[in-house]
Formats: structure tokens, C-alpha cells, sequence
């Protein structure tokens, strides 16, 4: 039993977009080449994320999901801190910021895969409308509305 079950759907869909073969082609791999591929790094932030969390320590809550872990054939989960320390090599200054570009090349490898299947040339991604809502929803929730003179109340209350 897993109460993630709809993450399978999800999983199977990043394995047949190929992201976790494009995520080993474009991202630098370890120094040591005895940890984890950056495939595996990738594949658990992206379930960890559609999954609804919120930082890495949720990553914790996909290593209870035994069951999920087994349908998806995902053993290796790496911690958090591992995790992190990943990320934050990817971003790295002193290395050209080389995950930063490999995670470029990735996102502009699936874009030309999906407009090719589609048909399209172009495409238009609008991110400033989601932020939008989720502003105007934030300030909604957070601002003060006066009944009367005296008395403040937060909407939602009393």
C-alpha cells in the first residue's frame, strides 16, 4: 500500500520522456565515479517534488514509501544532505556552473522532442501568471480586514 500510488503514473511518464538518459548525458557524474549517477539525483528530486514537497528533507517521506519505492524499482535514495551537497556542486562557480548548463541542455533537448511530436516550431511558456495567482492568494490571505474602527480581524475569522 503506498498513499503515493499516483506518483507511478508520473514516474512512468519522466522514464518515457528519457529524462533520466539525458540527466546522465548533460550533468557532470561524480568525481569518484563510485556514487550515485546524476540520473538518480534528478529522478528522486522530480518525485519528491510532484510528490508536493517542499524541501529536501521530504525526501525522507519517499523513504517510507517502501511499497512505491519497490513498484517504481527506484532501491537508491540518496538523503537529503547528499542530495544537497549535489545541487549545490551543480551550481558550483568554480565548476562553470556545469549542472546548471547540463540541466539546460536536458530542458532543451525535451522541448525540441515534444514541438517535434507536436508539430510546433515555437512554443510559449507563461510562468508569470501561476505566480500571479499564487501572490494575490498569499496577500488575500494575509491582509487584515476591518469590520468596524475597533475591531481587526483577519479574513476568514470571526
Amino acid at each position: 500500500m503506498t498513499a503515493h500510488g499516483g506518483l507511478a503514473l508520473l514516474a512512468e511518464f519522466n522514464h518515457g520522456l528519457g529524462v533520466c538518459g539525458l540527466t546522465d548525458r548533460y550533468l557532470p557524474g561524480s568525481g569518484s565515479h563510485r556514487g550515485y549517477a546524476p540520473s538518480v539525483f534528478v529522478d528522486r528530486l522530480i518525485l519528491m517534488l510532484q510528490a508536493g514537497g517542499r524541501s529536501l528533507e521530504d525526501l525522507r517521506e519517499l523513504r517510507r514509501e517502501a511499497g512505491l519505492m519497490r513498484l517504481l524499482d527506484r532501491a537508491a535514495l540518496p538523503d537529503p544532505d547528499t542530495l544537497g551537497d549535489w545541487l549545490r556542486r551543480m551550481g558550483d562557480p568554480q565548476t562553470g556552473q556545469a549542472g546548471l548548463v547540463g540541466l539546460g541542455q536536458v530542458r532543451d533537448t525535451l522541448t525540441a522532442r515534444l514541438l517535434r511530436r507536436d508539430g510546433h516550431e515555437t512554443n510559449t511558456l507563461d510562468a508569470d501568471a501561476t505566480r500571479a495567482v499564487t501572490r494575490i492568494r498569499q496577500q488575500v490571505r494575509d491582509t487584515p480586514v476591518y469590520s468596524t474602527p475597533l475591531t481587526r480581524r483577519k479574513r476568514g475569522t470571526g
